[in-house]
């Protein structure tokens, strides 16, 4: 994904495809996201996004992509893989 495309999906909101979720965001919160997004078409879960579409990042005291992988792996029976 560009830069350009970024923005767009940012300035759409979220929908039934594009999801915004803070560095706060609980792994059974995330979990049923991704849940939701492979029981349908898919979709974009944006981490570091508040509820309004804004940016706020995510800090660096975690690996996000380990993270987010380990909830799809343990936190989804079965587990979901990419």
């Amino acid at each position: 994904m560009n830069e350009a495309q970024l923005q767009a999906l940012l300035e759409q909101g979220e929908n039934s495809s594009v999801e915004f979720k803070t560095c706060s965001v609980r792994a059974e919160s995330l979990a049923h996201e991704i849940v939701a997004f492979s029981n349908t078409r898919g979709g974009t879960i944006l981490l570091g996004v508040n509820d309004n579409g804004e940016p706020e990042g995510l800090s660096e005291e975690k690996n996000w992509e380990e993270w987010m992988m380990n909830v799809a792996r343990n936190n989804i029976h079965p587990p979901v893989t990419a």
